[in-house]
């Protein structure tokens, strides 16, 4: 910045005042200039903390590694001044890592050293089954009761084999499934040692069920095979019918005997025209077949129901039902 000073006694009032003016102008140019300045143009060591206003450090007037560690004050650095993964075992000091620096189960078997598990570290009742290698529990790891019983027992075995005595095996010595038919002597279970329902067809051997083993009246109508049923009851009282004659009248014709028909299996079909019901609600009647040629027969027909007889001759000739008076 240059200022004029050249001027004397004899110098006007007017030119003093011109030169005076200019060097104010000059000294608010400079000024301005040097506000605005994008780099300060001091002398070395002339800036001064006094000159440096409040904050106006940014990151941007720091040089690389201009902070060192006097310039860092205690207990200022936290944790969003830190790096992630920038801490390191040589950054930590001995000894300051607690339980509440260690997140829960961060804890691998690759930080334990190695031993390192000693009997305090395990807490009670904390060594299960499936912690204990195989084989790895010894006699001397047990209490003293449980080698005393371990060591009764092996005498136990090592005494000579004697003899079982009588009744000494119970059911609870009994394994499952133990007894087999060769186990069991002959004609030794009787009926008291059978289950009730547990004799099924398949135990009954082929022709062993003869008359002393069949209870008197026990026999019922469905336990017969379709053939014997048939013919007991076309021939003798309640026949189904629909076996032999299907109901039809015309079918109980050419042999000779006694026929029952029942309407409980199927409506009568050429029946007597007298529909009176039995006791139990169906029209019953019974037949009776009597040949009188080769090619004709006369039927007589009994309603049980009202007691009214009816005949009629079936065959060649042919004739109509007929009441009996």
């Amino acid at each position: 910045m240059n200022l004029n000073f050249n001027f004397t006694g004899k110098t006007t009032l007017s030119a003093w005042w011109k030169i005076v003016r200019d060097n104010l102008t000059a000294i608010k140019n400079t000024f301005e200039t040097h506000q605005t300045a994008s780099e300060l143009d001091h002398p070395d060591d002339s800036v001064k903390q006094r000159h440096i206003a409040d904050k106006a450090v940014g990151t941007d007037q720091l040089a690389d590694n201009a902070v060192t560690a006097e310039k860092i004050e205690n207990k200022t650095v936290t944790a969003a001044q830190i790096a992630d993964k920038t801490v390191t075992a040589e950054k930590m000091a001995d000894k300051t890592i607690g339980a509440a620096q260690i997140e829960d189960y961060a804890i691998s078997n690759m930080q334990l050293a190695q031993y390192a598990i000693t009997t305090s570290k395990i807490y009670p009742q904390a060594v299960q089954g499936a912690h204990i290698k195989d084989q790895a529990v010894t006699k001397t790891k047990l209490d003293t009761a449980l080698q005393e019983q371990l060591d009764a027992f092996q005498e136990h075995l090592d005494e000579p084999a004697g003899e079982l005595g009588d009744g000494q095996v119970t059911t609870s010595k009994l394994a499952d499934a133990a007894v087999t038919a060769e186990k069991i002597h002959t004609n030794s279970i009787n009926t008291f040692k059978i289950i009730d329902g547990a004799v099924t067809k398949e135990k009954i051997a082929e022709n062993a069920i003869n008359n002393e083993k069949i209870i008197d009246q026990s026999i019922t109508e469905d336990k017969l095979d379709k053939t014997t049923r048939s013919y007991l009851l076309n021939y003798f009282m309640d026949t189904r019918t629909g076996t032999d004659c299907l109901n039809n009248f015309n079918r109980a014709s050419w042999q000779s005997n006694w026929y029952s028909f029942n309407s409980r299996y199927g409506e009568l079909t050429n029946a007597p025209s007298d529909t009176t019901t039995y006791k139990d609600g169906y029209i019953r009647y019974t037949v009776l077949v009597v040949p009188i040629d080769v090619d004709n027969r006369i039927q007589v027909a009994f309603n049980l129901g009202s007691h009214r007889r009816f005949w009629r001759i079936i065959g060649a000739v042919g004739t109509e039902w007929t009441e009996i008076k």
